[in-house]
């Protein structure tokens, strides 16, 4: 879903409004950044609810951020993007979350071995 015109923050996660059902015309969320350990509230029921093994696995909302900010990265969008999405100010506090996924070092593999 689009985020409105009116929210003026570039975090990636808002605070849900708890009264969008009950008022005509509300929007679901509250233009603020999610309170400390709320994300982490859902880590969980969500993985459960989308199918992944949880069994032996720490989740915490920041393996959710770090897997978006790597899922974003894979599909193309820039360094200076992910800066803003995740609230970073310098490029190197972003580079643990560009790591390489498999495919690409199997597609580095290939074009060193098709030269």
């Amino acid at each position: 879903m689009k985020r409105g015109n009116n929210i003026n923050t570039n975090r990636m996660f808002l605070t849900p409004n708890p009264f969008w059902n009950k008022i005509q015309n509300a929007v679901w969320y509250i233009n603020s950044p999610v309170v400390v350990n709320e994300i982490g509230k859902w880590v969980k029921p969500l993985a459960i609810v989308t199918g992944l093994e949880i069994k032996r696995r720490k989740l915490s909302n920041h393996s959710v951020l770090s897997s978006a900010v790597s899922a974003l990265a894979k599909t193309g969008v820039e360094e200076q993007q992910l800066m803003k999405i995740r609230g970073h100010q310098k490029v190197n506090s972003i580079k643990p979350y560009l790591q390489l996924h498999d495919e690409h070092h199997k597609a580095i593999i290939n074009k060193i071995r098709n030269k």
